[in-house]
C-alpha cells in the first residue's frame, strides 16, 4: 500500500509538471493491450485508438506495424517503453485502456507474471477496472484492431456486455487478479479469446449460454 502511494504521487507530480501539457494530438491512445513471455523477454502488444495513421517514423529492430497495433520485445516493461518512445514521437497515454489480454506463456511462468502484476498495479493510470482476456497467441488477437474489427477493445467489452448473461455475472478485471495474487496467493484464469473466421470470440460465453438453454 505504501508503495502504491508514493507511485501514485511521483504519477501525480509528473502529469502536473510535464504529462499535462501534452496537447492530445500528441499523444497516443492504447484502448487494448496486450502481455506475453517469450524467451526471456516480454512480448508487448499496444492497440491504439483509430487516430490519422502516424507516418515518417522510424521503425526500430524490436518494433512490428500492423494497423493500430504496436508491438515491442523488451526484459521489463521500463524496456518496451523505451523502445517505443525510439520511434515514436506521439506520448504514450495510459488513462484510457479498457482491455488487457494475457498470453498463455506468460500465465505459465508465475514469475514473469507476477513481476508484470506489479508492473500493472503501480501504473495507478492504468484503472483496475480494465477487463482482462488471455489468448494462445495474443498478438494474432491484436492484429484484428483496426482492420476486421474495428475496435478491437469496444468489440470484447461489447460482446459481453451485450449478451443477457452479463446482467448477473461480471467478467474479469485486473482488481480481481490484484485481489486474489495478494488474498489467495492464486492465479485467476482469464476468459480465452479465440479467432474464428478472423472475428475474435469468446467460447466460455457460448457454453454459458447452451448450459442455461439446457
Amino acid at each position: 500500500m505504501k508503495r502504491r502511494l508514493i507511485c501514485i504521487l511521483i504519477i501525480a507530480i509528473l502529469i502536473l509538471t510535464g504529462c499535462a501539457g501534452v496537447e492530445p494530438e500528441h499523444r497516443a491512445f492504447p484502448l487494448v493491450f496486450s502481455i506475453d513471455y517469450l524467451e526471456n523477454q516480454y512480448l508487448v502488444s499496444f492497440g491504439m485508438a483509430n487516430l490519422p495513421e502516424q507516418t515518417g517514423q522510424q521503425k526500430s529492430d524490436s518494433e512490428a506495424y500492423t494497423g493500430l497495433v504496436r508491438i515491442y520485445k523488451g526484459a521489463n516493461m521500463d524496456d518496451v517503453i523505451r523502445q517505443y518512445n525510439k520511434s515514436q514521437e506521439y506520448y504514450l497515454d495510459w488513462g484510457h485502456v479498457q482491455v488487457v489480454i494475457f498470453g498463455s506463456d506468460i500465465l505459465k511462468n508465475q514469475q514473469a507474471l507476477q513481476q508484470m502484476l506489479g508492473v500493472l498495479e503501480d501504473n495507478v493510470l492504468i484503472g483496475e477496472n480494465a477487463y482482462v482476456f488471455s489468448a494462445e497467441n495474443p498478438e494474432d488477437i491484436m492484429k484484428v484492431n483496426g482492420t476486421s474489427v474495428e475496435s478491437l477493445s469496444n468489440y470484447l467489452v461489447g460482446i459481453y456486455k451485450n449478451r443477457p448473461v452479463s446482467q448477473e455475472k461480471k467478467m474479469l478485471t485486473l482488481k480481481q487478479m490484484f485481489y486474489a495474487w495478494h488474498n489467495e496467493d492464486k492465479t485467476l484464469i482469464p476468459p480465452e479469446i479465440v479467432l474464428e473466421g478472423g472475428i475474435p470470440t469468446i467460447p466460455s460465453l457460448v457454453e454459458e449460454d447452451n448450459s442455461q438453454a439446457e
